[in-house]
């Protein structure tokens, strides 16, 4: 059949059963619409979830935290980690007791000392501000659920001072643990999504005058997923546990 003769035939259809030919197209039209939108779709959800909870780095990550009390992470562990063949970055967390008033508002929470690459290897990204990325990085970084305790939004609480009291143990020669406080202040440069945990995350250089004895969890970037389970082996028989 001509070209032609198919047009014709095509007209003639649209002038003898115009309800029925409205319909075929109607039809066909929401047929492709739906699948142009569920495609759409699937794209934007994977890629919000790989952005919210995965990159490069956070996949090749092992997290490591102590045994038990006889294993702990010290800064000399630490090295022997860091010397683990295919290791490359590490981030070390340091968690204090503390008191944090910004304002006239106290409140008790978690801080948290970190290497400025903890945030790399975690997949955290800021939802206000920005994160400190130096060593001697300046400026804190709270949690979206310690903002709410001040009753301000992530964008108000940018550039606010905020005073810390951390709460340090001490062992006295005769064996009793005392609290000794530590005062400072600093100011709230960015926050992270984190509706579960009211914490304040500072870099380690603002604490550098405490001494720590050991860390509380350390993050450990492996160079390829090649070597994840060797270097994971390697970690745990140290006595570690890796997540």
């Amino acid at each position: 059949m001509r070209t032609s003769d198919t047009l014709r035939l095509a007209l003639r259809m649209f002038r003898t059963r115009p309800m029925r030919t409205s319909l075929t197209i109607l039809g066909v039209s929401v047929g492709i619409a739906t699948v142009f939108f569920l495609v759409c779709l699937g794209y934007g959800l994977q890629q919000t979830i790989l952005n919210r909870i995965a990159n490069a780095e956070t996949l090749l990550t092992l997290d490591v935290s102590a045994g038990s009390e006889a294993v702990r992470l010290t800064p000399e562990r630490i090295e022997e980690l860091r010397a683990i063949e295919h290791v490359g970055d590490i981030a070390r967390l340091a968690s204090f007791s503390a008191q944090v008033s910004i304002g006239s508002i106290t409140s008790d929470m978690e801080i948290n000392a970190v290497d400025p690459v903890f945030f790399r290897l975690s997949g955290i990204s800021a939802v206000a501000g920005e994160l400190f990325d130096a060593a001697d990085g300046t400026g804190a970084v709270l949690s979206s659920a310690a903002v709410k305790l001040f009753g301000l939004t992530p964008q108000e609480i940018l550039q606010r001072a905020a005073d810390y009291t951390l709460y340090l143990p001490e062992e006295a020669q005769d064996g009793k643990i005392s609290i000794r406080e530590s005062a400072h202040a600093t100011m709230v440069a960015g926050v992270v999504e984190d509706e579960d945990t009211s914490r304040l995350l500072l870099p380690l250089s603002a604490v550098a005058a405490i001494p720590i004895d050991h860390f509380h969890q350390v993050k450990v970037k492996v160079e390829s997923h090649a070597h994840m389970e060797s270097v994971r082996n390697a970690i745990m028989a140290q006595g570690f546990v890796v997540a």
